[in-house]
């Protein structure tokens, strides 16, 4: 397929090689030309660089980007399309347990336990994700048997984006 837009524009352009289609992500908010990328922790800065009509203005910015690009065969398996908290595994579980969850976009995620009374009993998460799959680990070794329940809140530019809470068990 042709390259369907000049390399000059703020946007981010992900080819599919099974349809023969390119499909438009994300803008990048800085249109620039001439500026450097580097790749650090999954994350792709564009750093510096010119604006891209005339009088080509010099930039300063600096800005992050979710890296989830990859080349294969087949579909990009790595592109979360929309938030998901994932059922834990094992549930019921002892002691350990793993929560997965997606985020299609970068945000301020938080992910909490709280036991069945509905007192936090845990933070797991608490911070600037990146967009993507994460996955962390419980150990619930101190706490007793019964149900608890984890939930998953983020929050982009200080707007509330998703809220989701799921049940386990804990059995000793």
């Amino acid at each position: 397929a042709a390259f369907p837009h000049s390399p000059l524009t703020a946007s981010v352009l992900e080819y599919d090689p099974d349809s023969d289609t390119w499909r438009e992500r994300d803008p990048i908010p800085t249109a620039r030309a001439l500026f450097a990328a580097v790749i650090v922790d999954n994350l792709l800065y564009a750093i510096g660089g010119s604006t891209t009509s005339f009088p080509f203005t010099p930039t300063n910015a600096v800005e992050a980007y979710a890296y989830m690009v990859g080349i294969g065969d087949g579909p990009n398996e790595n592109i979360v399309e929309k938030f998901t908290l994932h059922d834990n595994f094992p549930n019921p579980f002892n002691p350990t347990t793993a929560i997965a969850f997606d985020l299609p976009t970068n945000g301020f995620a938080t992910l909490k336990i709280f036991d069945l009374a509905g007192h936090e009993v845990a933070e797991l998460a608490s911070g600037q994700l990146a967009a993507g799959a994460h996955q962390v680990q419980w150990n619930a070794g101190g706490f007793a048997s019964g149900v608890y329940f984890y939930q998953l809140q983020v929050s982009q530019n200080q707007r509330e984006q998703f809220t989701q809470t799921k049940k386990m068990m804990l059995i000793k």
